[in-house]
């Protein structure tokens, strides 16, 4: 079983593209690498300005450091300040094999 978060956030257009500098120039949380399985910003086509942000971690507690993180801390930061948290979700799921 994995878990994994996902964040719904919307932007005023002139803050649109500091938030996208914002969440690449951050560097990867350490532990990324080996226990981050899924890491995407995904803008919705249909409402310009709207973004979802995912992640997929292999267990709860590397996603629970993860999310005391400075990385974290500061993309949400940026989020707050830059635009509207619309939701935070946390989620499990098992992959299905065919």
């Amino acid at each position: 079983m994995q878990v994994g978060i996902q964040v719904l956030s919307k932007f005023p257009p002139e803050n649109r593209r500091e938030f996208i500098r914002s969440f690449n120039i951050l560097p990867q949380f350490d532990g990324c690498g080996k226990n981050c399985s899924f890491c995407r910003l995904f803008e919705d086509v249909g409402e310009l300005n709207s973004f979802l942000w995912v992640e997929y971690w292999r267990n709860e507690n590397v996603m629970e450091e993860y999310l005391q993180s400075n990385r974290f801390k500061t993309i949400l930061g940026a989020i707050e300040t830059l635009g509207e948290l619309i939701h935070f979700n946390k989620v499990q799921f098992q992959n299905i094999q065919q």
